[in-house]
């Protein structure tokens, strides 16, 4: 199992009675393993394990939020993730030719920042920048803004409370809304409905 930093996450890990290593990419506690151990180049073995993996295999358990009950494991196999993107493209075809550029703050964890975002640029060849702020009000959304600024994506993809957040910065600054427009060529969000106001 991976978590980012160590002093952060090491004490819950090493207290949920997992068998399995536990990799970080900064401060590593004791027993940990640091993830800059872990890169090797390929070997035959590799190649042997890519070259059995069977469509129905699993290819990796998500957890749901839990904002509608108790948190719940779901298993994504190969086939669900490839038939996905698949759809995707059938739905947006621009989107293979030209290569998304996408600024986005949602978690890997659930299925829209990762199985939808995340994946969709891995399969497309695009740019994906990690965009540390929030759809929150406050710092975090003038962080966002400030990022907004530096990029432009082609797809842009939120929460309906996110685009609540930053629509007064658009409406409000035509330099940013030229600029967060100029290359976008879908605005999508999941999570929750929009209001009808």
């Amino acid at each position: 199992m991976y978590a980012e930093d160590g002093e952060v996450y090491g004490k819950a890990l090493a207290s949920a009675g997992l068998s399995c290593p536990l990799v970080y990419g900064q401060n590593v506690p004791e027993g940990g393993v640091a993830f800059e151990a872990l890169e090797k180049g390929p070997t035959a073995r590799v190649d042997e394990l890519y070259a059995a993996i069977e469509p129905d295999d699993t290819a990796k358990y998500l957890l749901t939020s839990g904002s509608t009950g108790n948190p719940k494991v779901v298993v994504n196999s190969h086939r669900m993730l490839c038939a996905n993107q698949q759809m995707i493209i059938q739905v947006w075809p621009f989107i293979e030719d030209s290569g998304p550029v996408v600024l986005d703050w949602l978690p890997w964890s659930h299925t829209f920042g990762a199985n939808h975002n995340f994946h969709m640029v891995l399969r497309n060849g695009g740019s994906l920048y990690i965009d540390d702020g929030r759809p929150v009000p406050g710092p975090m959304a003038e962080r966002t803004v400030a990022n907004l600024r530096e990029l432009k994506p082609t797809l842009y993809f939120n929460v309906p409370r996110g685009y609540d957040v930053l629509l007064p910065y658009l409406a409000q600054d035509e330099e940013l809304a030229r600029s967060f427009f100029e290359n976008l060529d879908v605005l999508f969000y999941a999570g929750a409905a929009l209001p009808t106001s």
